[in-house]
């Protein structure tokens, strides 16, 4: 926008010459409908005096956007306003000083006013050029995010109402992978998971609105889904279902019962059928079935490994118990199984049949040190005592 001197305008063409305009306006001006705008005169002008041969003249002249010739609409000379009668703006005037009064705006103003401004002696000082905007307000963003497959999400943000609007996506947190745009509504597919933070702002040249959100996250698919359990020496069991994605929900069966809505479960002796795992989240769901069979483990004392007549036995006491399950194996094979007691098994070894068998006992289950626990085959050299810790 420029300024001019306030010269007084005066009949003497020198005057004139001196004391011009320092150069024409052009501006835009964006108003709303039912508004009342001015478009102003920014130099002094003698508009009405006695003598009209010391009046100064101004013209302005309006064109609509669909059209290029314009057509004017004021004419002040000679101390004399003339307004044509055919004019199609009938909400105009002009103001004591030559500004243009638009009163209670309509789209039909929309266009470009330009105002021709002579001193007395009929010489153009300037012209200036005003485009007005006539906008309607924009509504509210509607901001919406769909979640696709793999975390991915198709983020969209559309206007409603206003006139011209301009729309701006932001998602800060995730790789945009492509746009589209049109008149009133933007999309962006955006991968990674997430969390996102996006704003939506739509705004023209008479307002402005914004909506965000944070935070935003899809879910991910259900994959890779393991079921794990672990036998306990009174019998009962623990299981653990496994899986990738987001906000799983689960559902434990045992032979068809249910047992359980969580990720692990505990089952109460006796524990023995098929063990059901059943994962579902928005996407998808997924499930895994095992067999289970736990048996109770006593103590008691570790005999039937020395030859017919020989009375050594190995006692089982605090610090490792041993369990002797032959009915689970190949006839003449032996399984020996070290736990620690109140927890889990910590490893199984077998007794192969013919051949000696050594099985470490692993540090930790012991008062002091590594021990080595060396079981014979019936047959062969009797089962020597005292290799633990007269404590343990």
């Amino acid at each position: 926008m420029m300024t001019t001197a306030m010269c007084p305008l005066r009949v003497l063409l020198l005057w004139a010459l001196l004391c011009p305009g320092r150069g024409n306006v052009q501006e835009e001006i964006f108003t709303r409908p039912g508004s009342d705008l001015l478009i102003p005169i920014r130099i002094h002008l003698t508009l009405n005096h006695t003598d009209t041969r010391r009046c100064d003249g101004i013209e302005w002249r309006y064109k609509p956007p669909t059209r290029d010739e314009s057509s004017r609409i004021f004419q002040h000379r000679g101390c004399t306003l003339r307004k044509p009668e055919n004019t199609t703006l009938p909400n105009i005037r002009l103001s004591e000083n030559g500004s243009l009064i638009i009163s209670n705006v309509t789209p039909e103003n929309d266009g470009m006013y330009s105002v021709e401004i002579h001193n007395s002696t009929g010489h153009r000082i300037q012209t200036d050029y005003y485009t007005v905007h006539v906008e309607v307000p924009v509504s509210g963003p509607d901001l919406n995010v769909s979640c696709l497959q793999n975390g991915i999400a198709e983020i969209s943000c559309r206007v409603e109402e206003g006139t011209k609007p301009n729309i701006s996506l932001s998602v800060i947190g995730g790789s945009q992978e492509r746009y589209s745009t049109s008149a009133n509504n933007i999309t962006a597919i955006v991968g990674s998971p997430g969390p996102w933070n996006i704003t939506c702002t739509v705004e023209n040249g008479v307002s402005r609105s914004e909506e965000s959100r944070a935070g935003v996250t899809c879910p991910v698919p259900l994959s890779d889904i393991t079921v794990n359990h672990t036998c306990f020496p009174d019998g009962s069991a623990e299981a653990e279902c496994s899986v990738k994605g987001s906000d799983p929900r689960y559902s434990w069966s045992l032979d068809g019962r249910s047992v359980s809505s969580h990720r692990r479960v505990t089952l109460h002796p006796p524990v023995s059928g098929t063990l059901h795992c059943d994962v579902i989240n928005t996407i998808n769901n997924l499930s895994r079935s095992i067999n289970i069979f736990c048996a109770e483990v006593r103590l008691g004392t570790l005999t039937g490994l020395l030859p017919s007549g020989d009375q050594s036995s190995y006692p089982l006491e605090t610090g490792a118990l041993t369990l002797w399950r032959p009915e689970l194996l190949p006839s003449g094979d032996r399984a020996l199984t070290l736990w620690r007691p109140g927890s889990y098994p910590l490893e199984t070894g077998l007794l192969p049949s013919g051949d000696r068998s050594s099985y470490p006992l692993k540090t930790g289950l012991l008062n002091s040190g590594d021990q080595t626990l060396t079981l014979w085959r019936p047959g062969s050299y009797p089962l020597k005592t005292g290799l633990l810790p007269s404590e343990d």
